[in-house]
C-alpha cells in the first residue's frame, strides 16, 4: 500500500480500521482517494480477513453514481486496505449533528437524500448484494446534495 498511496491525514477511526485521505499517482496526475486500513488484530483472524476481502470484492463490482467507487483493495494476514473514491463533503452523521445545533435539513433535502440512498441500495439488492451497515456515517453528502454510499 505504501508504494501506491501517499497518505495525507486521518479522517477517522472505527471498529474495523482507520480511514485516511490520500493521493494515488495516476501517471500524469494525482487522484484523491480514501484509504481504509484495517486493524491488524482483525486481520489475524483468517475468517474475519476473508469476510473483509469478500466485502471488498463485492463492493468493487458495483458501478452506480450513488455508490463510492472502489479503486483497489488487498487483504491478507499482514495488511488489509481498500481504496475508494474521495467524496468531498460531509457524512450524513455530520450533517445531522450540525442541524441539531442550527438549521435542520429541509423536507425536500431530506427526501432527496432518502431517495438517493434507496436507489443505491435498490441497485445493490438487484445484484444480490446487501449493505450490512447502512448508517449516517456511511452516507457521504456532496456540496451539491448528491450522496455516495460507502463501506459495503
Amino acid at each position: 500500500m505504501e508504494n501506491l498511496y501517499k497518505i495525507s491525514n486521518s479522517l477517522g477511526q472505527g471498529p474495523s480500521g482507520e480511514v485516511f485521505r490520500a493521493t494515488r499517482d495516476g501517471g500524469e496526475s494525482e487522484q484523491q482517494v480514501v484509504v481504509k486500513h484495517f486493524h491488524q488484530e482483525i486481520l489475524k483472524d483468517p475468517m474475519a480477513a476473508e469476510r473483509i476481502a469478500a466485502a471488498a470484492r463485492i463492493h468493487s463490482t458495483l458501478d452506480h453514481p450513488r455508490i463510492a467507487t472502489v479503486y483497489d483493495y488487498d487483504v491478507n494476514s499482514q495488511e488489509g486496505y481498500i481504496a475508494t473514491e474521495f467524496v468531498p463533503g460531509r457524512s450524513l452523521a455530520q450533517l445531522l449533528g450540525h442541524s441539531r445545533g442550527g438549521t435542520p435539513l429541509s423536507t425536500a433535502g431530506s427526501y432527496s437524500l432518502i431517495l438517493q440512498v434507496a436507489r443505491a441500495l435498490g441497485y445493490a439488492h438487484k445484484r444480490g448484494i446487501t449493505h450490512l451497515g447502512v448508517s449516517p456515517s456511511n452516507i457521504l453528502c456532496t456540496q451539491s446534495g448528491d450522496i455516495r454510499l460507502t463501506d459495503f
